[in-house]
């Protein structure tokens, strides 16, 4: 396996069959959810309060393919940028084991929010030397890429992240649920599946700069912010990102404050409803 690649080495092509179709018929996400790493106890009980809070906003949390995202990003460009290509498998063999996605689901089944995480083995390379080389992108850079397309890494920690990194992404709301805190929910739950799921050694993510104006690093629980990463002539066009990144402990804090959170807020509403 070459370093730098995702972890396992199966094949990808049983996600590429029908890039037009998204299942309407798929199991609840904690019938498929397992705790493998991590302390089995808080994050099981974290995935219920999760679900249970996304249920509440009227959304039912599902995982599915990347070919089913793809279609769905294609399906909804009037509200969504070009999917990342990091999980795009038209450029990229990527195995069941090496990525995963969740989609959020109205009470009529359209999808109404998204996520994603794919898992890198970075031994000998780092974070800056994967995306700089656009192997973060493209697993064939030279064959892929656009005319022109580069991506220029000057965040200093890019340098400093490897080992198991899982690049979280392909983030996204449909408008009628924007304001309904499903960005403090389903991140951190994305993020916490790729922990139990993958004992990973760190967490990144890349934020435009017009999205970090809008303060959706606080919601999505990220406070180690460094910039930047600027890519040109991309899928995206040219865009200013920064580099946000996180480490197991931070994650497991940030779970637990949101166990604790849902509890109180549950009690508080249980009085309200016995005054």
């Amino acid at each position: 396996m070459r370093e730098g690649d995702a972890v396992t080495n199966s094949q990808h092509g049983r996600h590429v069959h029908d890039m037009k179709s998204v299942e309407t018929n798929v199991a609840p996400l904690l019938s498929q959810l397992t705790t493998d790493y991590g302390p089995t106890g808080l994050l099981g009980r974290f995935f219920q309060c999760a679900d249970t809070a996304a249920r509440a906003r009227g959304v039912t949390l599902s995982f599915a393919s990347l070919a089913e995202l793809i279609t769905v990003n294609e399906q909804n460009r009037d509200s969504w940028p070009p999917l990342f290509p990091t999980y795009d498998i038209r450029h990229n063999k990527i195995a069941p084991e090496e990525a995963f996605c969740i989609l959020g689901r109205d009470r009529n089944g359209k999808v109404v929010a998204a996520h994603a995480g794919r898992l890198f083995n970075l031994t000998c390379r780092s974070f800056h030397d994967l995306a700089q080389s656009l192997h973060l992108m493209y697993e064939h850079p030279d064959a892929s890429k656009r005319p022109g397309e580069t991506c220029e890494v000057t965040a200093r920690v890019a340098r400093s992240i490897k080992g198991r990194v899982v690049f979280s992404g392909a983030a996204w709301y449909h408008p009628d649920y924007r304001g309904k805190q499903l960005s403090t929910i389903v991140p951190i739950l994305s993020r916490a599946y790729a922990l139990t799921h993958w004992n990973v050694d760190y967490l990144v993510a890349m934020m435009s700069e017009g999205v970090v104006s809008g303060g959706m690093t606080l919601r999505t629980g990220y406070t180690n912010i460094d910039w930047d990463i600027r890519v040109t002539n991309s899928p995206m066009g040219d865009v200013r990102f920064a580099f946000m990144w996180m480490q197991p402990p931070q994650l497991l804090e940030d779970v637990a404050k949101f166990v604790a959170r849902f509890d109180s807020e549950r009690r508080d509403r249980l009085v309200q409803r016995r005054a």
